[in-house]
C-alpha cells in the first residue's frame, strides 16, 4: 500500500515539475503568469525555388494597342502607348498569327509586319516587363489585312447629255458588281450583267455604262462655261469575302457640247412660245439668251419659266452683238465620235454618215450601219458665222453641184446651204472658226471626198 502511495505521489510532481519547464502554449494555471517569450522563426525573404512575379500596384497592367490595314496586300501596322514605367525606347515582345506564331522584339512602339494573308483575322500581342518592379504589362488586338482593289483603265468619253465610262474587266471573279457616283451622289449600283463588255477582241476587254441625264442639256445654255461632272466607280465584292478593301476611282467627264450662240435683245419685245403652251415672256432691251438654232432669219432659243422649258422664235433683227460659243483647243476623238453616233443611234440612207460639231468645227465621215459606225475621215471645216448659222439638226444630201459661186464640190444638205470647197486665202485661214454665211466650208480636197463619197441619202447630223 505504502508502494502504491509513492508511485501517484511521484507522478504527480513529474507532471508539476514538467509544465512548469516546457511553457507549452494552450496551458495556464491561474494566477500564475507565463513569462516565457519564445519567438516564430523568421521566413526567407529569397525563395529561389520560387518565381515571383510582378504586379501593379494600381491594377491596370494594359497596354493599349491599335493595328491598321495598311491595305497594300497582307500588311498593317501596330501601335501601342507606353506605360509609365517604360524608358524612351523601352523594348517590347510581338507575338502574331495563329499557333505559335511569330514574334520579335521591338525598341519602340510601333511595329510594321507584311507577308500576312489577306482575309485572315490575326491577333497581335504586345508584352513589356518592367526592369526595376517586374511588372509585367500586355495588351492585343485583333486586325484582318486587305488589299486595296479599284478600277483599272478608267477613262470617259464624251457623249450626248453625258458621258460613257470603260474600265478594264477585273482579273478577279469576286467583283459581283460596282457603285457609281456623280460628284458625290451615289447614282445607282449595277451588277455585271447589267453593263456592257466591249473591246473583247483585244488583249485588256473593258466594261462600259453611258450615264446621262447630267444636265449638260440645259437648253437655255447657262451651262455653257462647265460641262463637267466628277464620276467615280467603286467595286462590290461578293457577300463573305474579306480580303478586299474597295476603293473608289474618280475621273472628270465631259458632254459633247452642243453649238450656242449668243445673242441680245436690242429692244423690249413681248414673245410667245412655239411649243402649244401658248406662254408669253416680255424680252426687255439688254436680255440675254443662248441660241441652239437658226431657221428663215430667226434664233431658235429655249427659256425656262415656271421651271419649265419653252422654246421661242427671235427675229434676227431684233438682237444685237451675236456671238458663237465654239473651241480652237480640242477635238472629239475617233472613238468619242463612234461612241457618240452609236449611242444616239444614228441611221443613214447609204452607208456613210457624217456628224458636223459646231462647237469643234470638226466633221466627222462615218462607214457602216446603224449601231456599227466606223470613223473613216475628219477635218476641220468653217461653218456660218454668229449672224448667219447652218442649220442644225438632221439633214439629208439631197444633191451634188460640180461649181457654184467658184465655189468647187457642193454636197447641198439643206436647200443650197452645202459642204463645198474655198478659194480664197483669207477663207482658208478660217478653217476651225464660224465664218460662213450658213454653208460648210471644206479644203477642196477634203470637199472633193464628201463630194465623191457621200451620194445622196446621206444624213447629215449637225450638232
Amino acid at each position: 500500500m505504502k508502494k502504491i502511495v509513492v508511485r501517484y505521489i511521484c507522478l504527480i510532481l513529474v507532471l508539476i515539475v514538467g509544465l512548469s519547464v516546457t511553457g507549452v502554449s494552450g496551458f495556464a494555471v491561474e494566477g500564475v503568469e507565463d513569462t516565457n517569450e519564445s519567438e516564430m522563426p523568421a521566413i526567407d525573404e529569397e525563395r529561389p525555388d520560387e518565381e515571383i512575379l510582378g504586379e501593379d500596384t494600381d491594377g491596370d497592367n494594359t497596354i493599349s494597342v491599335t493595328a491598321l490595314d495598311l491595305k497594300t496586300g497582307g500588311s498593317v501596322k501596330v501601335t501601342w502607348t507606353a506605360p509609365e514605367e517604360a524608358e524612351e525606347n523601352a523594348t517590347y515582345n510581338v507575338v502574331w498569327g495563329t499557333g505559335t506564331g511569330e514574334s520579335k522584339s521591338v525598341d519602340g512602339t510601333e511595329i510594321t509586319v507584311g507577308n500576312l494573308t489577306d482575309g485572315q483575322e490575326y491577333t497581335f500581342q504586345v508584352t513589356f516587363t518592367a526592369t526595376d518592379s517586374e511588372i509585367e504589362y500586355t495588351g492585343s488586338v485583333q486586325v484582318i489585312p486587305t488589299s486595296t482593289l479599284k478600277v483599272s483603265g478608267l477613262k470617259y468619253l464624251k457623249d450626248y447629255n453625258g458621258v460613257t465610262l470603260k474600265w478594264n474587266v477585273p482579273k478577279t471573279e469576286d467583283i459581283t458588281g460596282y457603285k457609281f457616283y456623280r460628284n458625290g451622289v451615289l447614282l445607282y449600283t449595277k451588277s455585271i450583267s447589267a453593263l456592257n463588255k466591249v473591246d473583247t477582241a483585244t488583249s485588256t476587254p473593258k466594261y462600259s455604262i453611258y450615264i446621262g441625264g447630267s444636265g449638260f442639256d440645259d437648253k437655255d445654255g447657262k451651262n455653257k462655261p462647265n460641262y463637267g461632272n466628277r464620276y467615280q466607280v467603286v467595286p462590290v465584292v461578293a457577300e463573305g469575302v474579306t480580303k478586299y478593301t474597295p476603293v473608289g476611282v474618280s475621273i472628270t467627264g465631259y458632254c459633247v457640247r452642243p453649238y450656242y450662240v449668243k445673242i441680245t435683245f436690242k429692244s423690249s419685245v413681248k414673245l410667245t412660245c412655239h411649243d402649244g403652251d401658248k406662254k408669253t415672256k416680255t424680252f426687255s432691251n439688254g436680255t440675254t439668251v443662248y441660241a441652239t438654232g437658226f431657221t428663215s432669219g430667226k434664233y431658235v432659243f429655249y427659256y425656262k419659266i415656271n421651271g419649265k422649258y419653252h422654246k421661242f422664235y427671235a427675229n434676227r433683227t431684233r438682237t444685237k452683238n451675236a456671238s458663237s460659243i465654239y473651241t480652237t483647243t480640242w477635238d472629239y476623238t475617233k472613238e468619242e465620235a463612234e461612241n457618240f453616233v452609236n449611242h444616239r443611234g444614228l441611221v443613214s440612207d447609204t452607208s456613210y454618215l457624217i456628224w458636223t460639231s459646231f462647237y469643234t468645227q470638226q466633221v466627222y465621215i462615218f462607214k457602216g450601219s446603224k449601231g456599227k459606225w466606223k470613223c473613216v475621215k475628219t477635218h476641220k471645216i468653217s461653218t456660218g458665222k454668229a449672224t448667219s448659222p447652218s442649220p442644225n439638226g438632221i439633214k439629208k444630201v439631197w444633191n451634188h453641184v460640180p461649181t457654184r459661186h467658184n465655189l468647187s464640190y457642193w454636197s447641198c444638205f439643206s436647200s443650197y446651204n452645202a459642204f463645198h470647197s474655198v478659194t480664197a486665202s483669207s477663207w482658208k485661214k478660217k478653217l476651225g472658226k464660224p465664218a460662213s454665211g450658213g454653208c460648210i466650208r471644206n479644203t477642196k480636197s477634203d470637199a472633193y471626198w464628201i463630194y465623191r463619197y457621200c451620194k445622196n441619202g446621206t444624213k447629215v447630223y449637225n450638232y
